[in-house]
């Protein structure tokens, strides 16, 4: 069949055929070079404009690298100042250091050295803070003259300064007069060279005054490394030899710049306004001044940019740029050359074809390419077996292209507009709203019937498509996955249990006309065609879980359904792990109901979420054995029982062996406890015998003996022997003075022979513990 060519004015008859093949030819590859050059211009004439734009691009990336290590500096040295208050908090609030604070020397009055370990334990465990600007900081308490750190003790100055501890120039006695100097708030020295344990370096020194009850009993000494400050400054896009740093009083403390302290100083003051970029005129030079102040410690961070810094910037930036302009536009030009040659060459060819077709008849020029889209349209429209193999071919690629969003990851680049202009250029109407991939097991393996095969099945499975595409509409979206299981895509734009009931119906009809048992599983939902692959995972995931038809004839995947994702968090295993370490059965209990509980019963988790539970489950119970550590545990026999609960089949037998290798461990921590404990007791209760007649025997002082905290001393003691510690000594020595009395001492030697100071505190203590007084005893011993 001839096109139906429509009809176009024709040109100048009687031109030469030839010039006007070279004048056409000419035409198509001017045009298509027009077009490459217009497109390829563009990002020329911008780049051209950004040429004049580039003083200003420059000046702010610098405003903005120099601010942004100028906040970062800020904020981390009033965290860092914060985290100092909150310390001398704590130390001011601590009962020991407040005690420490207003005794004698500890060279004069050796008891105090306890009090002096104790608070040093105090602050190697409670007042760390981070090392990012001080390794150290220290303590010098006034009254006794010591020098206390979370990591040394020093009883002197000469033990301290010099030896471990240097800042600039200065003498032990300058050094002692600066500790010692009466001041009520935090001030801060210049940055200096110093020595701090085995570090050397530049720091500057925080001197914060320790007050207690309206009295200044000391200073906290903080070393803040200067080389971290400038290091944090010194970000930005200049070196670091324009940094500066001043206190709230405007006090420069470092200064890298080539700028006296007075002309920083001046810089500050002159900045009322609190500007955070401005020019300047410094020393007779023009400068770039980048400025913040803390409002929290009056800290002022500047750096000092000489302006020459950008225009050297800006002849390198236009130097560069000028050289990729040259080398774009001789590349480019190139380019368009190759790109209009190829191009525009098959135009040519097609357009002379045309030509030929029609007779030699030639056409203005623009109406050529309009002339050509409608030529070739034609063309298809008759060629009626290209058509009919079109159409032929179709249902194949529909099938491909499911397959391909349910199993191919080709499909996860493209977005849900591409993928449904492609469907409707495949006649396939674009679904929207919730996806959802459906598994449809309609016969289980064991019940296909030896009659059934071949044609036959297939012919099932079309009833079973026309059931489902008559209630989703979703003919076009169905795929074979064996004899016996389908699988589509469906829109649930409703909630789960809505769906449910439609499949379920769905199923409950086919039962009734065809006598099938159609089961189906529900992958996870989503808004995008590119999340299909997923939920036909799941659907698959849900499949195997429940393989056989049942009489429940939907299933759900779990993720689409419900949690998907086993309950563990990281706080349950922390009290997990606290119970069985304290030997604590009950809260062990408690904590492995609740996880069974919420695993268990209240989610449907998959075979593979469960297993990673037991798994999370059998690694805190190593993690509890490790932990404990000192006791009498066979880390074999617990791996051998792990190993025991692996080989389960059952998940429920493999949490219940779980939870009974928690209660065992737990029974083995407690009786270690036990043990541990009533040895300690048994040493404590002999150490008393032994030295009841000491009058400064005290339970501090047996818990120093014992290296416990006296606390924890006094509730053993009371556990162990059912009576607190102070009626167990007072038994003890009232039963040797009435031994002493029965042999007719005197009240004077009985009481310094038994650990009492006075006759006094021996009546008082003999009354409370017999109910009477020594004299009536004696009389009633006389008696008898």
């Amino acid at each position: 069949m001839r096109p139906n060519y429509p009809k176009m004015e024709p040109l100048r008859n009687d031109a030469d055929e030839r010039v006007m093949d070279l004048l056409v030819k000419a035409k198509v590859f001017m045009f298509v070079a027009f077009s490459y050059l217009l497109v390829f211009l563009i990002p020329i004439f911008l780049s051209l404009r950004t040429h004049n734009l580039l003083w200003g691009v420059l000046l702010d990336n610098a405003r903005k690298s120099e601010l942004a290590a100028l906040y970062n500096c800020r904020d981390s040295m009033d965290e860092y100042l914060k985290k100092l208050d909150s310390v001398i908090t704590n130390v001011s609030c601590n009962s020991t250091f407040r005690y420490l604070s207003f005794k004698d020397n500890p060279q004069s009055n050796h008891s105090s050295i306890s009090d002096i370990i104790r608070a040093h334990e105090f602050l190697s465990a409670e007042c760390k803070f981070p090392t990012l600007f001080a390794d150290e900081y220290y303590i010098y308490l006034k009254n006794p003259d010591i020098y206390i750190s979370p990591a040394h003790i020093f009883l002197d100055i000469e033990r301290f300064y010099g030896a471990f501890f240097t800042y600039g120039n200065m003498t032990s006695d300058q050094w002692r007069d600066l500790c010692g100097k009466s001041t009520w708030k935090r001030y801060f020295l210049q940055s200096s060279k110093a020595t701090v344990g085995i570090h050397s370096g530049d720091y500057i020194l925080c001197m914060q005054p320790y007050i207690l009850d309206s009295k200044q009993v000391g200073t906290f000494i903080v070393p803040i490394n200067a080389n971290s400050l400038i290091s944090m400054l010194s970000n930005g896009l200049s070196d670091s030899d324009s940094i500066y740093v001043a206190d709230a009083g405007g006090n420069v403390l470092i200064n890298t710049s080539a700028f006296s302290d007075d002309a920083v100083s001046g810089l500050i003051s002159a900045n009322a306004s609190g500007a955070e970029y401005r020019d300047a005129q410094l020393e007779g030079s023009t400068a770039l001044i980048f400025e913040t102040r803390s409002d929290y410690s009056g800290f002022t961070f500047g750096k000092i940019l000489p302006r020459s810094y950008i225009s050297d910037q800006l002849h390198v930036e236009r130097a560069e740029l000028a050289y990729f302009l040259i080398i774009a536009i001789f590349a480019g030009t190139v380019l368009v050359i190759a790109l209009t040659y190829l191009n525009g060459k098959p135009i040519s060819d097609i357009l002379a074809l045309m030509d030929k077709k029609t007779n030699g008849i030639q056409y203005k020029f623009f109406k050529k390419f309009g002339y050509m889209s409608r030529f070739v349209s034609n063309l298809i429209d008759s060629n009626e077996t290209l058509r009919l193999n079109t159409d032929f071919q179709q249902p194949f690629v529909r099938t491909m292209y499911v397959q391909k969003l349910l199993r191919d990851p080709i499909a996860h680049d493209k977005s849900n507009e591409t993928i449904s202009r492609f469907l409707q250029s495949l006649n396939m109407r674009p679904l929207s709203g919730r996806l959802a991939a459906v598994l449809i097991n309609f016969i289980a393996p064991d019940q296909v019937p030896s009659n059934v095969e071949g044609l036959e099945i297939e012919r099932l499975k079309d009833l079973i498509k026309a059931e489902v595409a008559d209630v989703f509409h979703n003919e076009d979206y169905f795929l074979n996955l064996d004899n016996i299981k389908l699988a589509c895509i469906i829109e649930a734009g409703m909630s789960c249990e809505e769906l449910e009931a439609m499949l379920a119906d769905i199923s409950s009809r086919v039962f009734e006309k065809y006598g099938l048992c159609v089961t189906f599983y529900v992958g996870s939902f989503s808004d995008l065609y590119s999340s299909l692959g997923k939920s036909f995972v799941s659907s698959l995931e849900a499949f195997e879980m429940h393989p056989s038809v049942s009489e429940h004839s939907v299933w759900f995947c779990v993720e689409g359904y419900k949690n998907g994702y086993y309950y563990f968090p990281a706080a349950i295993e922390d009290r997990l792990i606290n119970a069985v370490t304290s030997g604590n059965t009950k809260a062990a209990e408690e904590q492995l109901s609740q996880i069974y509980k919420e695993n268990i019963i209240n989610r449907e988790l998959s075979h593979t979420m469960l297993q990673y539970l037991f798994n999370e489950l059998e690694g805190s119970i190593m993690k509890s054995v490790y932990k404990i550590g000192d006791l009498e545990i066979n880390d074999n026999s617990i791996q051998n029982k792990v190993i025991e609960i692996d080989k389960a089949v059952s998940f429920l037998d493999k949490f219940q062996m779980i939870t009974k290798l928690y209660k065992e461990v737990c029974e083995l921590v407690s009786c270690g406890a036990k043990r541990k404990n009533s040895k300690i007791i048994k040493s404590v209760v002999d150490y008393i015998c032994e030295q009841y007649t000491d009058p400064n025997l005290s339970l501090s002082s047996v818990a120093d003996e014992f290296n416990i905290s006296s606390s924890y001393l006094s509730i053993l003691f009371k556990n162990e022997c059912q009576e607190n510690f102070s009626a167990f000594l007072a038994k003890k020595r009232i039963d040797h003075a009435c031994a002493l009395l029965a042999e007719g001492k005197t009240l004077d030697y009985i009481a310094s022979n038994v650990g009492y100071n006075s006759v006094q505190v021996l009546r008082k203590a003999f009354n409370r513990v017999t109910g009477i007084n020594p004299n009536d005893y004696r009389k009633s011993i006389c008696k008898l």
